[in-house]
């Protein structure tokens, strides 16, 4: 059940245009070498949004989070 909520933060970021790879309960970001700060700061946000839809999700299906 852990691993599904991980995918669907995935699916959302590869929505948004953001490749994240899963492993167990992580989403593992793999930038290239040369980052400015804007994109940085980009990739930060996409995540942070996709989790958030993802978390919004799941209480809207009654599923409790911590």
């Amino acid at each position: 059940e852990a691993a599904a909520r991980g995918f669907g933060s995935i699916s959302e970021c590869q929505a948004r245009g953001v490749l994240v790879r899963p492993i167990a309960h992580l989403n593992v970001l793999s930038p290239p070498l040369t980052l400015t700060r804007p994109q940085v700061d980009a990739l930060v946000d996409v995540l942070g949004a996709s989790i958030r839809a993802v978390a919004d999700g799941l209480t809207r299906e009654g599923v409790r989070l911590n």
